[in-house]
């Protein structure tokens, strides 16, 4: 007989299958230990003019830097903001 799974239960599953496969604790150990001040630094530097000055240009280059601002740039976490 064949099982018929759900949307969510098929997610779920293919989930499990790629957390194994891919490791997923060891790497969320790995980024926990070698890496603990990641998203800090990231953000510090999407909120930088140097990221700034790195966005492409083009034929209207405020329109192409706010696209990608909105793209590369995080939103704010809840209790926090942009530059702390």
């Amino acid at each position: 007989m064949i099982k018929i799974w759900t949307t969510r239960q098929s997610s779920f599953a293919t989930k499990q299958l790629a957390d194994e496969h891919f490791e997923k604790e060891r790497y969320l150990d790995f980024c926990a230990t070698a890496l603990p001040d990641i998203d800090d630094l990231v953000l510090e530097w999407v909120s930088s003019a140097d990221f700034d000055r790195m966005l492409p240009r083009n034929d209207h280059p405020d329109l192409s830097r706010a696209r990608a601002r909105a793209v590369h740039r995080p939103l704010p976490r809840p209790g926090r903001h942009v530059g702390q």
